[in-house]
């Protein structure tokens, strides 16, 4: 579980508290199998409408965020993009990966625990999962930036 949050996590924060009204809780803990994991933070829209976020989707007003520079997970920052889809793919058409399934979810908060921790405090299971990237390079790989951004907006 993060100690602290990193300056991309509080740009989006702030962005939601300031700019939306949004009420946020940060770093929510989650048991996971062998250990702990966390949300970087989870954010209610005071108001209850929904939040245009810069791509112009139209996302909330309950959403969990999880906030990553491509080194986090890859110090060489190669594979990050990769991990990604993987683990979107491996959410199909579910609404979370469930905990006994094959895939070694990396850090997308995609996993069952996840979905359940956010849908006991938010009250339901109707919120927005926003994955904020810095620095996705294009590496020359089978997807591009915009693949990858157009796989997490759909």
């Amino acid at each position: 579980m993060a100690a602290r949050q990193n300056a991309l996590s509080e740009l989006a924060r702030f962005w939601l508290e300031g700019r939306h009204g949004c009420f946020t809780r940060e770093s929510v803990p989650v048991p996971v199998r062998y250990g702990q994991s966390d949300l970087d933070f989870m954010a209610i829209r005071a108001d209850g409408t929904k939040i245009q976020i810069p791509t112009g989707a139209e996302v909330g007003p309950c959403l969990i965020v999880e906030c990553k520079d491509e080194h986090d997970f890859d110090p060489a920052g190669a594979n990050f993009g990769k991990h990604l889809l993987g683990d979107v793919e491996a959410l199909g058409d579910g609404l979370f990966v469930p905990a006994d399934h094959p895939h070694k979810v990396a850090f997308t908060m995609l996993k069952q625990q996840h979905f359940d921790v956010a849908t006991r405090i938010f009250g339901t299971s109707e919120f927005d999962r926003v994955f904020v990237v810095h620095a996705l390079a294009d590496r020359g790989e089978s997807s591009s930036v915009d693949e990858h951004i157009e796989m997490m907006t759909t």
